[in-house]
């Protein structure tokens, strides 16, 4: 039984041994076999540009994205100078007025006191 399971599947072999060569032989299914491997190999390709142009995108806009970090970033300076400078001017025109202030009350003091000294004078000339 053995023995003869053995050769009918070596004849099964045998004879399908031809119709395999032949398959690899037909130019039919040799040019179906080029036409998948080529559709492979496009397909392959049209992934890998669309990897490369999604990573170009990607940074692409990561490049924007700091762009737009370094354009805030010189924003803020140049608003925190502005502000600074503001300051600066509003506290050196309320020390000049300040200044003003005191050199106004200081001449009305002297003023004051020189009319005081004035009158005193005239008093005492007075008979």
């Amino acid at each position: 039984m053995r023995r003869a399971l053995g050769l009918i599947l070596f004849f099964l072999l045998l004879a399908a041994t031809p119709a395999v060569a032949q398959l690899a032989n037909d130019p039919a299914e040799d040019m179906r076999r080029r036409q998948e491997t080529e559709s492979r190999r496009m397909e392959q390709e049209r992934e890998q540009r669309f990897q490369d142009s999604q990573r170009a995108r990607e940074r692409e806009n990561s490049r924007q994205d700091q762009q737009r970090q370094l354009n805030m970033n010189d924003d803020q300076r140049r608003l925190d100078t502005m502000q600074r400078r503001r300051a600066d001017e509003n506290a050196r025109r309320q020390t000049e007025t300040q200044r003003l202030e005191q050199d106004s009350r200081r001449r009305a003091l002297d003023a004051e006191q020189r009319r005081e000294r004035q009158n005193q004078m005239n008093r005492t000339l007075q008979p």
